[in-house]
């Protein structure tokens, strides 16, 4: 056989978030998309989407973008992405596969960020860690910090 006839592609895995605080759950998602493929593209959100869509990030967009650089299991940050993953983008980073993690009764709310890379059958949802959050590191500090010394 002709090995030029071999494929050598290599299947890209493209997740996205906001990052912000990161904690283990950010890396169990990293880890979980690189079993899908075999190069792994994390898109950070800019401060303004996350603040469209979430709310106002602890740390910047810089801060989060950095240390999500930190994981070896990523081969490719890509900065200020859109929320919503579109066609286009997909086509743009010759993306293969598109996971986010959530839970099964979540889906519908994710659904519109996805929809495209659903319509394509590249999505995968990931199991979600729910064991933390930035959410509940945020509480926390309200809790133990703020709330202590009003």
């Amino acid at each position: 056989m002709n090995n030029s006839l071999i494929s050598t592609k290599k299947t890209i895995v493209y997740v996205d978030g906001v990052f912000d605080l990161t904690h283990y759950g950010h890396y169990n998602l990293f880890k979980q998309a690189k079993t899908n493929g075999d190069i792994l593209f994390v898109g950070v959100l800019s401060d303004k989407e996350c603040e469209n869509y979430k709310r106002k990030p602890i740390l910047t967009e810089e801060e989060r973008y950095n240390n999500v650089g930190c994981s070896r299991d990523i081969d490719m940050v890509i900065k200020g992405v859109p929320n919503v993953v579109s066609e286009e983008f997909i086509n743009k980073y010759n993306i293969d596969i598109v996971c986010h993690a959530h839970t099964l009764e979540e889906h519908d709310k994710y659904k519109y960020q996805y929809i495209d890379a659903m319509k394509l059958n590249k999505f995968r949802r990931l199991e979600y860690t729910t064991t933390i959050s930035t959410t509940d590191i945020i509480n926390r500090i309200k809790e133990r910090y703020i709330n202590k010394y009003k």
